[in-house]
């Protein structure tokens, strides 16, 4: 472009530079009371209204898509509970259906019973069978139902974020042309009202005579020549700036999305979680378990904490599917195994707290038993261990959890790479125990 070259300013700027001159002149040499804004203030001003305007309809709709979320998330979750009873009584029921049946060849071979009799014990098992086979499918719907709701989340989480960054962007570009409407505006200002009624009300050949031996005339034409030169380049200045802060304002919300700096802080952190002494991601076998709970010391409380975590090594990590039972974040892998001992660690909610959120509730009901240095903690089988410490915005900065096995190791759901692993302890950041049962 040509803006970029010197010469720019010099090659036909005689026009230019008079007809600028003449217009801040004009500008300038005004002695009325009145602030006058440019023309390029006032778009400004107008856009930047309309910029915010949308901006806050952009906000609005991300409320109700977050509210709309929360309620589909408040469905599932009851939808998947009342799945899991539902799924356990047709568990009990084809139970019945095998003992039923069991008892039927017992009849069978007894020759105290009749024809009518066995016929009848055999007519009921199979009422019987057609009342699971219909459940079986009501459930199979259902559940489908539940992974569409899941899929819907899932879009309007996307939605949500979408809505997020364009009204952040649409901020930004507010504030930007808020600052150039600012910078046009003080361009372009007038004078005050001199609050002399004669040179107030000038006009005719008095106006013509003031202005001819009036010195501020003159000056104020010298000032608007200056500022005819260095117009362009003030407003070379913020249109560059107005395109920087735009391109920031695309990167920083379009192609840097929560969910990328989330898996690039997990992946971070989990550099520091594989060591080369103990780490296990493969499910274990029943020897596994029971040698490793033997060698705890755990009591009998502290053992179903360890055997319900421990037979969860190699699920999957997922916030998402956290409640399902098919995987499962650090928080609520915690939860679920005190749950597993008969400790309810929500309070009555009835639903796994966040790692910082259930590190709150502990330490305020006094079952926070150590914090501070890790090197000095006290630990037993089952005490939850949480790490924390950085400035997240969270309860003492706390962002994990994990769950204490003895002899040094720990079972924890570490993130999305891992899932579920039994290691060594890790130290770094753990700054709380709680022991649920205290």
């Amino acid at each position: 472009m040509g803006f970029k070259e010197k010469k720019a300013f010099s090659e036909n700027k005689g026009n230019f530079t008079n007809q600028m001159a003449c217009f801040v002149s004009h500008e300038a040499g005004q002695f009325t009371g009145e602030e006058n804004a440019s023309a390029s203030g006032s778009l400004d001003a107008a856009a930047e209204k309309a910029i915010r305007l949308s901006a806050e309809k952009n906000r609005s709709e991300k409320i109700e898509v977050k509210s709309q979320r929360n309620d589909l998330k408040e469905s599932i979750r009851m939808d998947q509970k009342q799945l899991k009873a539902e799924e356990k009584n047709l568990t009990q029921k084809k139970a019945e259906i095998v003992k039923e049946k069991h008892e039927l060849k017992v009849k069978q071979q007894d020759s105290r019973f009749t024809k009518e009799e066995l016929k009848e014990h055999k007519e009921k098992i199979k009422e019987q069978e057609r009342f699971t086979e219909k459940e079986t499918s009501r459930i199979s719907d259902k559940r489908a139902e539940v992974n569409e709701k899941l899929d819907k989340k899932k879009e309007l989480k996307k939605k949500e974020d979408k809505q997020r960054k364009k009204q952040a962007t649409k901020v930004s570009i507010g504030n930007m042309l808020r600052s150039k409407k600012d910078i046009s505006n003080e361009l372009a200002g007038g004078g005050a009202n001199t609050g002399d009624a004669f040179a107030d009300a000038k006009g005719g050949l008095v106006g013509t005579l003031l202005e001819v031996v009036n010195p501020m005339h003159y000056v104020k034409a010298f000032i608007a020549k200056i500022v005819a030169l260095i117009a362009p380049a003030v407003l070379l200045f913020t249109t560059i700036a107005m395109v920087v802060v735009i391109i920031v304002a695309i990167l920083f919300q379009v192609l840097m999305p929560l969910k990328e700096v989330g898996d690039a802080v997990t992946g971070f952190l989990s550099i520091f979680t594989v060591d080369s002494d103990t780490f296990s991601n493969a499910a274990m076998t029943e020897e596994e378990i029971n040698q490793i709970i033997a060698d705890s010391g755990c009591d009998s409380t502290q053992e179903k904490v360890l055997r319900f975590a421990l037979s969860k090594v190699g699920y999957p990590y997922s916030q998402e599917q956290r409640t399902s039972g098919t995987a499962y974040d650090c928080s609520s892998l915690a939860y679920y195994a005190w749950k597993e001992a008969g400790v309810d660690r929500s309070h009555g909610a009835n639903y796994p707290p966040t790692a910082a959120e259930g590190a709150r509730m502990a330490k305020n009901s006094g079952k926070c038993v150590e914090s501070g240095d890790a090197s000095g903690f006290s630990l037993k089988p089952g005490d939850l261990i949480y790490y924390g410490g950085s400035d997240n915005g969270r309860y003492l900065g706390i962002y994990h959890v994990a769950i204490y096995v003895g002899n040094g190791k720990a079972v924890e759901a570490l993130n999305t790479k891992y899932g579920v692993v039994y290691q060594t302890l890790r130290t770094k950041n753990a700054i709380m125990v709680v022991r649920p049962n205290n």
